[in-house]
């Protein structure tokens, strides 16, 4: 028997926002709006029994998550409007990930094909995972306008603070944002689990709009076992 189970990742694309190509919110969400999460994960995954589409910076399944947001439901149309009020016209840009990643190559090569339809040009620039991370670790990289990754930072969400406050540690997108530090700051500190949710709700919305980060998928692993294993659902994969 198989038993899927989620592992708590977020599979995405993330702007570099040292990038000149795309310092407009407008562009990146332009971006955002030409592709498509379905057509990406059902190319790599095959089956929805591997995978869950992912929305926000958390994973679905964190007890903060949260759906009001804005999903970017794929709108070529949005997409070319969003380009033309921002005065960009033949937007060229490229997209590092990792070469010897089925599923990251898998869905590069898409990626082009869907940003084609809002005529943004994506050139691929697959390497090596250790290498891209490496250059997306220096302050001013310019090399890549987006990037490949995926995170798995736990439960609570302050965890994930790394990733998008001004002086994360782990802040590859070179994204700072007064509120966000801001709404990451309040966040940690706050008792009350009720107005903390509210934090972070209000938190998850404010990320997907400066459209920062692509969040792709949640994607499972699998676990095969024999007949002789039983009860494997009662003890809970995590």
């Amino acid at each position: 028997a198989t038993y899927e189970y989620s592992e708590n990742r977020v599979g995405y694309v993330g702007v570099n926002n040292n990038s000149e190509n795309l310092k407009d919110q407008k562009v990146r969400q332009a971006v955002f709006f030409a592709l498509n999460k379905d057509e990406l994960n059902k190319a790599a995954y095959l089956s929805e029994d591997y995978y869950d589409n992912a929305y926000s910076f958390l994973p679905p399944n964190n007890p903060f998550a949260t759906d009001d947001l804005e999903k970017y439901e794929t709108n070529v149309e949005k997409s070319k409007e969003l380009l033309k009020e921002a005065g960009v016209e033949n937007l060229k840009i490229n997209l590092a990930f990792t070469s010897d990643d089925p599923v990251q190559t898998i869905q590069a090569t898409l990626m082009q094909q869907q940003l084609q339809k809002a005529g943004i040009t994506l050139e691929l620039a697959g390497g090596d995972g250790t290498a891209i991370y490496a250059e997306m670790q220096k302050p001013d990289t310019t090399k890549y306008d987006l990037f490949m990754g995926g995170y798995i930072m736990g439960n609570d969400p302050d965890l994930y603070s790394a990733l998008f406050k001004s002086d994360g540690s782990a802040n590859t997108f070179h994204y700072q944002n007064d509120k966000t530090d801001e709404l990451f700051n309040a966040g940690a500190v706050e008792l009350d689990e009720t107005k903390r949710q509210d934090i972070y709700n209000e938190l998850q919305q404010q990320l997907a709009d400066q459209a920062t980060i692509y969040p792709i998928v949640d994607s499972k692993k699998v676990l095969a076992v024999n007949n002789r294993i039983g009860n494997v659902e009662d003890a809970g994969l995590i």
